[in-house]
């Protein structure tokens, strides 16, 4: 009965550690976490069959070192994952920004000038959010196609995005200029605009400016280091049971710092299998099917 357990029992870690569990995050630490554990083991071992030498080297003074280390590294980590964050709330502050100014945008034309009546300032404020979201993702040849389906021309060194915004601003000034829209109407349509401008810009920011490598690598090195000493310290008062205690660590500390890096560029494709990223397909195509609904609505 007793052997029977123990074997399914070895079974089931088995199969979490290598088949069945699919959570992404643990996929990615699992190497991590498995070289620590057999490592931690060892030092059980060692303080178990040695433990006259650790007395002497006295090890266990550093439970008071890796006490204060992790209140530094904690301080560190939350700084990381507050920067990754801002970053991805920023990001999706700009995009919902978007959405309000494409919405009003469209329900303003439509009503000042018909978006049926002009197909391809309609087609232009669809199609911007999905041109817009491949251009924060460097994907320049699918932006340059989406612009030859337009028919609006453009130069290799055109920044694509302004492109469209530069044709929008023409029909309006057009509109503006034959007295088909008052100059209160032209301006309330220049707000929207400009505010969409102002979110290229800050996408834009935050695409161009990353976290500097030097401090990434700086928060990760301190991790391991916190994860080497960790077992020296704590074997001699946990034993055995410092394995899983380690695999906590490791999954809550090593896990933020790579969720933290996830959110680093919230524009980026979820290649990673995570869902840290902003749902940019999701939020181009909400846009364009609400411009497709506006421009169905009856002008009185």
């Amino acid at each position: 009965m007793k052997s029977s357990f123990s074997k399914s029992y070895f079974n089931t870690l088995i199969e979490f550690f290598f088949n069945k569990y699919k959570d992404p995050l643990f996929k990615k630490l699992r190497k991590t976490i498995i070289f620590l554990s057999i490592y931690s083991a060892i030092v059980v071992i060692g303080e178990t069959f040695f433990d006259k030498l650790f007395d002497k080297m006295q090890l266990t003074n550093l439970g008071q070192f890796h006490l204060i280390f992790s209140f530094v590294l904690s301080i560190l980590v939350v700084f990381r994952v507050n920067s990754s964050y801002s970053r991805w709330w920023e990001g999706r502050s700009l995009w919902g920004n978007l959405v309000n100014n494409s919405r009003n945008l469209g329900l303003k034309f439509n009503n000042y000038i018909g978006l049926k009546n002009d197909p391809l300032f309609n087609q232009c404020l669809q199609n911007f959010p999905l041109l817009f979201k491949h251009h924060l993702r460097r994907h320049r040849n699918i932006c340059e196609n989406i612009l030859n389906e337009l028919g609006l021309k453009f130069k290799s060194t055109d920044h694509l995005p302004t492109v469209v915004i530069n044709y929008m601003y023409q029909r309006i000034n057009f509109y503006r200029n034959n007295n088909q829209i008052s100059l209160e109407q032209y301006l309330v349509i220049d707000t929207h605009l400009a505010n969409i401008i102002d979110v290229i810009g800050g996408c834009e920011k935050i695409s161009n400016t990353p976290i500097p490598v030097p401090f990434k690598i700086f928060v990760n090195r301190a991790l391991h280091f916190y994860m080497i000493v960790f077992p020296f310290g704590w074997a001699e008062i946990f034993g055995v049971l410092i394995i899983p205690i380690i695999i906590v660590f490791v999954y809550i500390l090593s896990g933020l710092e790579i969720l933290a890096e996830d959110m680093e560029d919230p524009f980026e494709e979820n290649e990673t299998g995570h869902y840290n990223n902003l749902p940019l397909d999701t939020i181009s195509e909400t846009i364009k099917n609400n411009v497709v609904a506006i421009s169905e609505f009856e002008r009185i």
